[in-house]
């Protein structure tokens, strides 16, 4: 069940069956909103992207690693995202105006959920086949 609640200012926890998703960040600009992740989500340090990805983009991409990559992949697949910008435990978006955060933030909510069941199922693989 996804549970959302306040974080202080600005922000909202967004947590399912007590594991935390992200924390989202509203910002100044009200067509950005940030999502920090408690697990990696990128290999590299800091890339930007824009709508709508290119053949040109496959590089840096890849340099995201495959979690970054499928993310990036996934986000710009929705309706509305203009930019993203990802670290490796923060994913920035811009959204185009007409727009709202409402419908949004749920589609990227889901999408880390669903990126940090994998993350957790390798790990629970990997230590199964460790001992």
């Amino acid at each position: 069940m996804l549970e959302r609640e306040p974080y202080g200012d600005n922000l909202e926890e967004i947590k399912i069956d007590n594991d935390l998703v992200c924390i989202i960040e509203t910002v100044k600009n009200p067509n950005c909103h940030i999502f920090h992740t408690p697990f990696e989500i990128s290999d590299s340090s800091i890339s930007s992207f824009y709508r709508p990805l290119t053949g040109d983009d496959n590089e840096r991409l890849n340099e995201l690693g495959e979690t970054g990559k499928e993310l990036i992949e996934r986000v710009f697949d929705i309706n509305g995202i203009t930019e993203a910008l990802i670290t490796p435990y923060r994913l920035s978006i811009i959204r185009a105006t007409c727009f709202d955060w409402e419908s949004l933030d749920p589609q990227i909510v889901e999408i880390l959920k669903e990126i940090l069941k994998e993350q957790q199922g390798w790990a629970k693989f990997k230590k199964f086949i460790e001992d």
